[in-house]
């Protein structure tokens, strides 16, 4: 008689486990697999750890932090020529990583700034806290460093425009410009603003000697970076000139000489210019082209020959001889004269003499006994 050994195979008990209950196993193992995607999802993790540029204003695309200030307040860009960066770091849930919005907004509260006046700026501080991160609840916000930025009030001023060249000039030429409007009102940091007396405007030369006129397109690029702007949209233009520096002189012959008298009276004073110099000759100097282009106006020529104006009014300089003039005396005087400026102005040019001087004859009236 023969007795078998007992069989013990794993094979019926993993039939076993199987066939029984299966549905439950099942549905136990999926609530497992979605637990563990649930925690993980939950799991905090680092989602941004970059460089950040820090910038003003809205609109602002790409990595930076957009620094939204109160009204009246800028970036004070002149106290740093290195751009304003930081390292930022935000920490969340993995499941917000691709929620996370660039640039940021930042807003800075008024009272940091309460100490700033229009003197100079300040360096104040930025805070994670003003950092607006919209639906990434509960993320954490942090800077690798402490970060400060230079903040300033903001003022309006008008500045005169000034042509300069926006590249190297041929030699022995010069740029010269003439814009419409000549002055502009210009909002920016106040400490920037009361140093300027001019607005330099790089300007395109013509390619030869002559004149362009062209649009420009608002302030310069490098004003632009300091915080400045215009304050309206007035639309210049600039009429640009190359002209050569090599000197010459034009002869103005027979310029009348025009007295003003005053228009308040009494008129104790009959004014006029001597008979002999009613007429006088005025040299003119500039660039050799812009005499050759006044040559050829002969309108201007006319205009600036029709009159030479007597600037001070022939009265005051009477009323102040030492020796007071007589009742029906006649006395010859020097008062300064100018030549009309409008006429002039297109042409860059000057009288050769730096102060004008022309003889007025004044005789004192004689009163009714």
């Amino acid at each position: 008689m023969s007795v078998e050994p007992p069989t013990h195979g794993m094979g019926p008990a993993l039939r076993l486990f199987f066939s029984r209950f299966w549905l439950a196993k099942l549905l136990a193992l999926l609530l497992a697999v979605l637990l563990v995607v649930l925690i993980d999802r939950e799991l905090r993790d680092t989602l941004y750890s970059d460089v950040v540029s820090i910038v003003s204003g809205e609109g602002m695309t790409g990595n930076a932090i957009s620094v939204i200030l109160p009204p009246g307040f800028t970036l004070a860009r002149e106290e740093t020529n290195a751009p304003l960066t930081a390292v930022l770091r935000v920490s969340g849930r993995r499941k917000d990583r691709d929620r996370l919005q660039l640039p940021i907004r930042a807003v800075i509260p008024d009272e940091r700034l309460a100490s700033i006046g229009t003197e100079r700026s300040e360096w104040v501080s930025l805070e994670p806290a003003d950092l607006q991160v919209g639906a990434l609840a509960g993320a954490e916000i942090s800077f690798e460093k402490p970060v400060r930025i230079p903040v300033a009030r903001e003022d309006e001023l008008e500045l005169e425009l000034r042509g300069v060249p926006a590249a190297p000039l041929p030699d022995g030429f010069e740029l010269a410009a003439e814009f419409t409007p000549s002055r502009v009102w210009v909002r920016g940091p106040a400490p920037l603003l009361r140093r300027l007396r001019f607005l330099d405007v790089p300007l395109q030369a013509p390619k030869v000697e002559g004149a362009e006129s062209r649009d420009v397109e608002g302030l310069p690029a490098e004003m632009q970076r300091l915080g400045m702007r215009k304050s309206d949209d007035t639309k210049l233009t600039a009429v640009v000139r190359l002209t050569s520096r090599e000197a010459d002189s034009l002869v103005l012959t027979g310029v009348r000489i025009v007295v003003l008298r005053s228009l308040k009276p009494p008129f104790e004073f009959a004014l006029e210019a001597p008979y002999e110099l009613e007429h006088m000759n005025v040299t003119l100097v500039g660039p050799r082209t812009a005499i050759a282009r006044l040559r050829e106006d002969q309108h201007a020529l006319q205009r600036l020959r029709a009159e030479l104006i007597v600037l001070l009014p022939a009265e005051r300089a009477a009323e102040r001889e030492r020796t007071p003039i007589a009742p029906g005396e006649t006395r010859v005087l020097e008062v300064l004269a100018s030549l009309p400026s409008e006429a002039l102005a297109p042409y860059g040019l000057s009288p050769k003499e730096k102060r004008l001087v022309v003889p007025v004859a004044v005789t004192r009236l004689k009163r009714a006994p």
